[in-house]
């Protein structure tokens, strides 16, 4: 009989680190401000605020942070949101990179839903980034899974659109996110240093 191997292939690129060699690879630090928008399965309208997040990159690994504040449209309830991950950025070819992100989420909405409240998830992301001259695009696959045993797994994936001028420094950031109780939507100004 033939012996079984785990097919790992897909993760080999994450042991290539992508190359440093213009702005669109590895800045060293970025930040971003946004507004942002969402729908949640246990309110009736959406959601409006916005926030701030950071990454830093040390060769091909990321350490990201962010956090959002969030009010329902007609002022009925509130949500605050933060994120905390690492990951690795991997060269798949010319424009491609593989990205494997883990990290946590929190939420914490003046709403009660099946997690009292709360709710705190391991997050798994992976995808590809495509990369032109000045345009970043990120296509991730994305599972949170919950902490708390009465919230449900979910599961969907998130685009991000970053625009960047001439020298790299600033960007346009477009983002939306589709899960199976919420989707988001964020839009803002990127540095990168």
């Amino acid at each position: 009989m033939r012996p079984r191997y785990i097919p790992l292939a897909i993760l080999a690129p994450l042991a290539i680190p992508a190359q440093a060699t213009d702005f669109l690879h590895h800045p060293v630090l970025e930040t971003d401000l946004f507004i942002s928008g969402g729908l949640y399965d246990d309110v009736d309208n959406t959601m409006l605020g916005g926030g701030l997040g950071i990454t830093g990159h040390i060769g091909p690994f990321y350490v990201h942070g962010s956090a959002e504040g969030l009010d329902e449209s007609d002022g009925t309830a509130d949500a605050l949101k933060g994120k905390f991950a690492v990951g690795a950025l991997g060269r798949w070819d010319a424009q491609q990179t593989v990205i494997l992100e883990l990290g946590g989420r929190y939420l914490d909405s003046s709403w009660q839903g099946d997690w009292e409240g709360e709710r705190t998830d391991i997050a798994v992301e992976l995808g590809f980034r495509g990369q032109s001259h000045h345009i970043q695009t990120d296509l991730r696959a994305v599972m949170l899974y919950p902490t708390d045993d009465d919230a449900n797994v979910q599961a969907g994936g998130r685009i991000d659109i970053l625009t960047l001028n001439e020298d790299g420094r600033y960007g346009f950031l477009i983002s939306g996110e589709y899960l199976t109780d919420e989707q988001n939507v964020r839009v803002g100004l990127r540095r990168r240093f």
